[in-house]
């Protein structure tokens, strides 16, 4: 027995227990409602449960950020937190944040907007910015 025919009797041996999953003719019917408009938009008003985070030569800072409610205080003495995202593996804070008040020294939010963007390291450092009011 040939490789050829070898790979056809295992494939029709692993495919016999999937043949329930066939749909009988007439079993799908095409769908008529509700069909996209061209042009259209949608407006989101909540908050997004998380983001991914790749592409970065830290390895650490990618990854899955989920949203969290609370920050830790010392974070909490340096902004004013809108929102924050936590990666549970590696302990980096994605954060939105309020810019900084006109006394602060030394320090305007990046793209000199009213709030920003900011990846915090596990040590609790700013490490990257980004122009908020998105």
């Amino acid at each position: 027995m040939g490789p050829y025919m070898l790979c056809l009797l295992v494939s029709l041996w692993l495919s016999r227990g999937r043949a329930q999953d066939l749909v009988s003719p007439g079993g799908m019917t095409p769908y008529g409602g509700g069909g996209r408009r061209s042009g259209g938009y949608v407006r989101v008003r909540d908050p997004g449960k998380g983001f991914f985070v790749a592409g970065s030569t830290l390895q650490e800072l990618n990854g899955v950020y989920q949203q969290v409610h609370a920050v830790h205080a010392s974070l909490q003495e340096k902004h004013r937190f809108q929102l924050a995202y936590e990666n549970k593996l590696s302990g980096w804070l994605l954060c939105l944040v309020e810019g900084p008040d006109e006394e602060a020294v030394g320090y305007r939010a990046y793209g000199d907007l009213r709030s920003e963007w900011l990846f915090v390291d596990p040590a609790q450092r700013d490490r990257f910015g980004h122009a908020g009011e998105t």
